[in-house]
């Protein structure tokens, strides 16, 4: 059997996107350029508002929370509540996935609202919001810079008199080159009012950044710091080191021992702005989409507790009392090969 020209290719085609993301590490401080971790609705510390419950549901395709606040006060409290974005650079769209969360919804007891966006630019602990906006730059299309073939010369950057782009490349916003440079910080946020002793359901959902690599199957425990691997998938893992490696040396091809990794990350400890602990929690990772691929492996992930497979599609985890000490990561583990 012989590796299929698609593997191949794919193999061709990842190297340069490899070799990019590594170069956004360098430039820009940041080893993580093809994952975004997302987590829950948060707000100023609110000890009069408790989380009854929460569902989160995790898949490749999108993320859903859905929460069961209560006012344990004698007063009606009225307070901002933000879903922060993590801050994010400008990379190429096939890079990680969505990196912007533009397609954010919330619902309050059932009703769909609308929200308000604040976004900035920050470089190294600096604000450089107003400096850009002045330059007439919109800051969350990184100045409209093209993702196709990254010409400067149709970004807002280019078409800058040359003194400007001088000061934006002095300041560190762009490279020599034009490169933006900046840090995206977008906050949505609305007005949430929790009457007093009255339940409040709030449920939001998004596409999520997934995080992407070819992976060492020898290392996947040391490059993968946050990943537990059960027994059935330690066993499909072992499984395709041994054909990979036959079929490597057969073909004198370098592709043993590879498998492709993906991953979501959740921010969990937001809930704690919260009147701790979240009374009733329940995990759901939601792998039915990745069923029909014949690529697809298995899920890895650390989880401190019981986690139950349901249905062959789910894996489901339920707490009592929770308090989030650290945040999540699921992996989604496929066969390198065909």
């Amino acid at each position: 059997m012989r590796l299929s020209a698609n593997t191949v290719r794919y193999c061709r085609q990842i190297l340069p996107v490899i070799l990019l993301l590594a170069n956004c590490a360098l430039l820009e401080g940041n080893d993580s350029a093809a994952e975004l971790a997302a987590g829950g609705i948060q707000l100023r510390k609110e000890n009069r508002v408790s989380m009854e419950k929460e569902r989160l549901t995790i898949s490749l395709q999108k993320v859903t929370v859905e929460y069961e606040f209560l006012n344990t006060s004698q007063e009606d409290v009225t307070t901002e509540v933000a879903f922060p974005v993590p801050p994010y650079a400008f990379t190429p769209e096939y890079a990680g996935g969505i990196r912007d969360f533009t397609d954010f919804r919330v619902w309050v007891n059932g009703q769909e609202v609308k929200y308000k966006t604040d976004v900035r630019a920050k470089l190294k602990g600096s604000d450089y919001t107003d400096l850009l906006r002045s330059l007439g730059i919109d800051i969350q299309t990184f100045a409209q810079f093209p993702t196709s073939d990254y010409d400067v010369s149709k970004s807002q950057i280019g078409k800058l008199p040359e003194p400007k782009q001088e000061r934006l490349s002095h300041l560190g916003l762009t490279r020599d080159d034009g490169f933006p440079m900046w840090m995206v910080v977008k906050t949505y946020h609305w007005s949430q009012e929790f009457p007093a002793r009255k339940a409040v359901r709030i449920r939001h959902e998004y596409t999520p950044g997934v995080g992407f690599r070819p992976q060492q199957i020898a290392t996947v425990r040391t490059d993968l710091g946050d990943v537990c691997i059960d027994a059935t998938l330690q066993q499909r893992l072992s499984a395709v080191v041994a054909r990979l490696r036959e079929h490597a040396s057969k073909e004198h091809v370098q592709l043993a021992e590879l498998v492709e990794a993906q991953w979501v990350k959740y921010i969990l400890t937001t809930a704690n702005t919260w009147k701790t602990p979240i009374k009733n929690f329940e995990l759901v990772v939601d792998k039915s989409a990745e069923l029909a691929n014949s690529r697809f492996l298995g899920v890895g992930m650390c989880w401190a507790g019981n986690l139950q497979r349901v249905d062959g599609q789910r894996l489901v985890a339920k707490k009592r009392n929770f308090i989030p000490s650290e945040d999540l990561t699921v992996y989604y583990f496929y066969d390198f090969g065909e």
